[in-house]
């Protein structure tokens, strides 16, 4: 596990899940941009500034099957900071979300946020407003298998 928010208590680092038949599938066929996906950068007025994605202090992004999910963690502390996410769709070189879940701030659950996308060399660069009104410009890197 890379986070665990209750690491204080219980220390456990590792999880086994077992899937069973019990288990329901709710996926969409969206497959546009599918994985996981890291922060990697960002450009504030006209000036891209990286992130090291191997700093502990991780942004990730997972969207599968038409839903998404982004979550802020430590990878040595394995402290949680936040979450939210919900269904995601892409239409000609738009990305849109419809949150469903924030656990930072549930006044914006219902809120649908409409990006410009495109990927280019294994990143995924979006332009539009966050959920708090503000520009935006990211960029996504995919995530390995870590």
């Amino acid at each position: 596990m890379e986070f665990n928010s209750n690491y204080d208590q219980d220390s456990i680092k590792s999880l086994s899940i077992v899937k069973t038949s019990k288990w329901k599938n709710i996926s969409k066929e969206n497959n546009t941009l599918k994985g996981k996906w890291v922060m990697s950068g960002r450009y504030n007025n006209g000036e891209f500034r990286t992130r090291n994605t191997d700093l502990p202090r991780k942004t990730m992004k997972v969207l599968i099957d038409g839903f998404f999910q982004w979550i802020a963690f430590n990878t040595e502390t394995f402290k949680f900071s936040g979450s939210g996410g919900g269904e995601y769709e892409t239409i000609e070189g738009k990305y849109i979300e419809i949150i469903q879940y924030f656990s930072r701030d549930d006044s914006r659950v219902g809120a649908e946020l409409d990006f410009n996308y495109e990927v280019k060399n294994n990143d995924w660069y979006h332009t539009g407003l966050s959920s708090k009104g503000k520009p935006i410009n990211e960029v996504w890197s995919i995530r390995d298998n870590k």
